[in-house]
Order: structure tokens, then sequence, then C-alpha cells
């Protein structure tokens, strides 16, 4: 491929000895660069690409892209404004463009993207029309998951995504973008047809300065899908502040969905069971009945969000009722861990506080015994969020069983205190039952072989991960698995 190409429509001067150069490929990564390559040099949060320029050239690159303040000329280097901004549409120009002809599905908010992106995929495979999916579990199409790092790719690895499903015929993609990958202009060169705000509630904060930030970078999404020139339609829930204050800030057409009759999209009427969701979903194409399986009233916000997408893009009723119902679980969002020994037990990656209070008290609802609550909070991460969730945990379950979550870098013991500071915020106002584990494994089998019949065991924070980072090794660690593996044990001694 020739230099201009990977160039092509950018705002970019090339130095008259590199036109016409032919280029194998484009990197940030100085340590993947090969011979024939372009290196772009970013400047992220912890590494500096231009500290690498040397590494990259003696791998071979023919050409650097650097930013302007960057001191170091070369015959070879290519100055722009700012190589985060621009390296989206490098690698778009690179795949020739793979969104052409796609109908491009964005999901954004703190929590619901994963059960949310799932339903529409649902809906739109019971429509028999060709779907992948790319997120949090990684990406998937033709019912095969293929592993990702990040929710939202880097631009690189999302465009060779986006050129893979082009070969496979896909022509809808739904994807969760995180705020990460919207402040970082990863998702830049996308053109979108649809976003969706879910929600938004305190989260990486030890990334985005202040919540006033953190929500800009939610925001960002709807401009992208502003300057789109294709269809475009927001999906916003109405019912969350943030939610409506977007609204007010956004120039497109907007579908609003909430508990509220004044949304377009609102329950007529809702059911919460233990094992079931079932109502009607008022829309401006007529009421929608639905049964799911996924339980919990912020599952029926994801619902409403799902039917939302399916109604803007004109799936038939019948369509959007089956996809619904199709969706059985989502892996570790209140995902259930079968047994026999008379008590719930239930998977989540909640690991925020809204996420959790949502979560807990959809359980609470349900009426069961007692509610025994797993958690821990990960290291390097948000710190302030650590008390709010002991408390929360505190005010909703009977029994809080603290416990290390993946502490990275920090001292487990640090983050558990942190956390127990929120339930002793409580005071004497609430006799708190609490118990310190620092083992995650020793914690789930303490709360499981305490459980009784009619108890409910929530294990919260790691949902899907099948991993636990401790310093900087990544161990292998699923909670399923190992609740599963208690379990059975429990059975095996009760025989």
């Amino acid at each position: 491929m020739k230099i201009e190409d990977i160039f092509k429509d950018l705002p970019v001067e090339l130095p008259s000895n590199l036109k016409g150069l032919n280029v194998t490929g484009v990197s940030n990564n100085s340590k993947e660069i090969r011979p024939g390559n372009i290196f772009v040099a970013i400047k992220g949060s912890h590494r500096d690409g231009h500290n690498y320029i040397q590494e990259a050239l003696a791998l071979g690159a023919v050409a650097i892209v650097c930013n302007k303040c960057f001191p170091e000329q070369g015959t070879n280097f290519i100055k722009v404004e700012d190589t985060s901004k621009i390296l989206a549409h490098m690698a778009k120009n690179l795949y020739q463009n793979p969104l052409k002809g796609m109908t491009v599905i964005g999901i954004t908010g703190t929590n619901g993207k994963t059960t949310t992106s799932l339903l529409i995929e649902s809906i739109l495979k019971t429509d028999n029309l060709k779907v992948a999916i790319i997120g949090t579990l990684g990406f998937r199409y033709n019912g095969i998951w293929n592993y990702t790092d990040l929710t939202t790719p880097d631009p690189l690895t999302l465009m060779k995504i986006f050129h893979q499903l082009k070969q496979s015929k896909v022509n809808y993609v739904v994807m969760e973008v995180s705020s990460h990958s919207l402040a970082q202009h990863r998702v830049d060169a996308i053109d979108f047809q649809i976003a969706i705000f879910t929600n938004l509630s305190r989260d990486h904060l030890d990334y985005h300065k202040d919540m006033e930030d953190y929500f800009l970078s939610k925001k960002r999404l709807f401009e992208l899908l502003a300057k789109s020139s294709l269809y475009k339609q927001g999906i916003i829930n109405l019912d969350d502040p943030w939610g409506k204050r977007l609204l007010e800030l956004t120039s497109i057409g907007i579908v609003g969905y909430g508990i509220s009759p004044s949304n377009e999209i609102h329950p007529v009427s809702y059911k919460l069971k233990p094992f079931q969701t079932t109502g009607v979903i008022n829309t401006p194409a007529g009421p929608i009945s639905f049964e799911s399986k996924l339980i919990g009233q912020h599952n029926l916000y994801n619902i409403m969000a799902a039917i939302g997408c399916a109604y803007s893009l004109g799936i038939s009723k019948h369509a959007i009722k089956k996809g619904i119902a199709y969706v059985e679980s989502v892996p570790g969002r209140l995902e259930p861990v079968l047994n026999d020994l008379g008590i719930k037990v239930f998977i989540d990656y909640a690991h925020t506080p809204d996420a959790l209070q949502k979560v807990l008290s959809s359980i609470k609802e349900l009426s069961y015994s007692r509610i025994i609550l797993v958690f821990g909070c990960g290291g390097d991460r948000d710190r302030g969020k650590r008390p709010l969730m002991g408390r929360v945990g505190a005010e909703l379950a009977d029994w809080v069983i603290i416990t290390s979550d993946n502490p990275r870098t920090e001292d487990p013991m640090t983050i558990v205190k942190e956390i127990e500071q929120g339930i002793k915020a409580l005071g004497k106002s609430k006799n708190v039952n609490y118990t310190i584990e620092i083992d995650r494994k020793r914690a789930i089998e303490l709360a499981l072989r305490n459980a009784k019949s009619g108890d409910v065991v929530l294990i919260a924070g790691k949902g899907h991960e099948d991993y636990q980072i401790i310093g900087n090794k990544k161990i292998h660690f699923s909670d399923k698995e190992v609740a599963m593996e208690i379990i059975n044990s429990i059975k095996r001694e009760n025989k």
C-alpha cells in the first residue's frame, strides 16, 4: 500500500521524500514494528510512544508519525497536531474502510452495556440479520467468541476486527463503547448509526478527573453520531439525571426510555419474579409484550434500551419478543450457579456502588431469606468508591464477606480496610454483620458453607473474568468455577 493511501482525506502534509513510499503496515507499539511499517507515537497516561521512536526505527520503521511538539526532526518524520486523533483514521484507511455497508450500534454508560448488547444481538439474529458483537466479553460472530484485552479495542485492532467481519458478510455490529475509548479517540473513525446511553454513576475516577469529565467522555459518542453522514438515532435512558442532561446537549433525534410514561419507550406493566421478568413495553409503533429470564429492575432498563434500538431499526415486534426470550443469561451478570442445596448463587460483575446497589436491590425484591454478599474492590483503581461499596453492601446484605478482587500492585488488606470504612461509617444505626477474608476462594467457601436453604449468595465484582491480577501477574481464577467446585464438595460430604 502506498503511504498516500494511509493518509487519504487526512489533513497531513507528507514530506516530499516519503511520497510514493510502499508501506507494509501501521503500529503504535514499537515492539511490534516490522520492516516497512509506519510507527505512530502516542502519548498515553502511563507511557509516551515518543520515547520509543529509536526502537521503532531500529526495527525497520520507514516513517514516524509524531506530535508537532516533539523536538526531534528527521526526513521520515510526519508531524501532526495529535497522533491519538489521527490513528483511528489511518487504521480505517489501512483496512480500506471495512465499515462501508455496515450498521454500527454503539452503547455507552457505566452499567448495562454488555447485557443490552447481547439482547440487541439476539433480536437482530432472530430477524435473520448477520450480526457481530464487540465488548467486554470479546467479539463474537458466527457463534464464536474471540478474546480482546479491552472493552473497546485500540483503533488498529478494531479495524482489523471490522475487516474480518466484512469478509464474513456481517452487516450489523453492536459494540460497547467505553469512556476510555472515547477520551482516547479510539472510535473517531467509526460512522455510528445508533448511539445508546444506559446510565452514568461513579466509576473510573482514577482515570477521569471527576464525574463531569467522565460524562463529557460519554457524550462524545453522541457527538460522533451527529457527524455521521448516515441515518442516525440516539437512544437515552431519561430516568437517569445524566441522560436528561445529555438530551439537552444533543442536536440529533432521540428516543427516550424509562419507567415514566412520559418516555416514548416505557413499561405499560411489568412483573419482577425470582426466575423471570415479564411485561408489556409501550413504543411509538405500539405495545410489545415480553418474557425474559433476566431478573431485576436493572434488566428491565436493559430490555427497554434494546427495544428502543430494535424499534429504531424497524425490526418486527415478533422478532423483538423472540429475541429477548432467547437470552437466558449473560456471563457474569446475575449469572446463576445451579445447585440442589436449596440456595441461590449468583455471579455478578457489579464493581461500582451503583451497580452493586441495583443488583442487591433486585435480589432483595425477590424475598429470599438472607443475602450473603462476597465482594472486594480492584487495586490501582478509583479508591473513592471503596467505602461507598462497603456502605451499600452493609445496607442491603445480611452478611458481608469482604475479600480480595484484583489487588494488582496494592496491598489487599489496605483495599479491604478502605471498604470497611464505609461499613463503620454507618455507626450503631445498623448492626452490620461482616467478615474479612482476604483469600477469595476461602471467602466464597465461607459463604456457601454457611448458607441455608432459602438464602442467596451473591459473589460480586469479577463476573465473567477467569483470572485474578496479583502484583503484575495474572493467575487463573473463576468465581463460577470455584463456586461449582465448592458446591460439589458440599454435595459429596452430604451423601
